[in-house]
């Protein structure tokens, strides 16, 4: 069997059992460029970010974003598409249908790394017990393991439009029963308005994503590069990896460095592109990833050097005394 009939035949075996629908309707298609989902008259695709190692440059991971498109070919945001489901049924439906389509083009595209996926809020508001386990179930028929996978997920329900409370008791649960299954848990745009250090703590997540508008405050000042500074040393102190997002410039990415981080994420390193545009550099998500990672070889290598002279790299110029 070759790897096309394989992916047609997993994407045969989610339409027959685990999306099934009364309408009879597919939810999975298999293209010729990709796999992408079908949800009332949507078309959904899947795009990618990587995420940067500052030590070495290597591409750790990568986030699965979701595009959505009417039959017009019109985008519409993931919002728009979230605001849809009528119910908890369809929520926890579209939901896992989404992630679903990321992974089945994570191991189409024969991807390496880890898979950061997103899970909405009202998913966690709908799914009363087993989280995880699902989804679990489907990824060993795709060859994945829950170890290979970061679910992302936001530290207050305020976008839900529920009860905060009530959100944090099902996210509890829910990291409890995820991280029973082998998850890695990521907390995603930390330091945005509601964001919270005794929260942060009690979740206690793998991973802590800063965000990007972190960055562009350290860029004006040195205040506000401190703050930045002492986040990642408090996703430190937790044990989490600490990563920044937003990063678009060069100047970006030295500030990142400069507050610790251990891996980074943004524009700069391309902007969410289909995994094969961005392996061979094509459109918008391949084209600046080779320029950017020579940045930042760029940088630790003025960082090395000034550690061995034991000097202190310079400053940006915003931030210089």
């Amino acid at each position: 069997m070759t790897a096309l009939e394989a992916l047609h035949d997993v994407v045969r075996y989610f339409n027959d059992h685990a999306f099934a629908r009364p309408t009879g309707q597919p939810a999975l298609n298999v293209t010729p460029q990709q796999v992408e989902g079908l949800f009332t008259d949507l078309r959904l695709e899947s795009r990618y970010q990587p995420l940067i190692s500052v030590r070495d440059g290597a591409s750790v991971a990568h986030e699965a974003l979701l595009r959505a498109f009417g039959p017009d070919g019109t985008p519409l945001s993931p919002e728009d598409v979230f605001s849809l489901p009528g119910g908890s049924e369809e929520m926890v439906h579209l939901d896992r249908l989404v992630r679903t389509l990321h992974a089945l083009n994570f191991l189409a595209n024969g991807a390496r790394g880890d898979l950061h996926l997103n899970v909405h809020p009202q998913h966690l508001l709908a799914v009363q017990g087993g989280h995880g386990q699902v989804f679990e179930t489907i990824l060993r028929h795709l060859g994945l393991s829950p170890a290979q996978v970061v679910l992302e997920i936001v530290e207050t329900g305020d976008s839900s439009g529920g009860d905060g409370k009530s959100y944090e008791a099902h996210l509890a649960r829910a990291i409890a029963g995820w991280r029973e299954r082998g998850y890695r848990i990521a907390l995603d745009d930390f330091g945005r308005a509601h964001s919270n250090v005794h929260r942060l703590a009690w979740l206690s997540p793998d991973i802590v994503k800063l965000d990007g508008t972190l960055i562009y405050a350290a860029e004006q000042d040195r205040r506000h590069a401190s703050i930045l500074s002492r986040m990642v040393a408090i996703a430190h102190d937790i044990g989490a990896v600490a990563v920044c997002e937003g990063i678009e410039t060069p100047r970006h990415l030295e500030l990142a460095i400069a507050a610790g981080a251990d891996q980074v994420q943004g524009y700069l390193f391309g902007k969410p592109a289909s995994l094969a545009q961005l392996r061979q550099g094509d459109g918008d998500g391949g084209a600046s990833l080779g320029a950017a990672l020579d940045t930042l070889k760029a940088l630790l290598a003025e960082l090395g050097e000034a550690a061995n002279a034991g000097t202190a790299p310079a400053q940006p110029k915003e931030l210089a005394a």
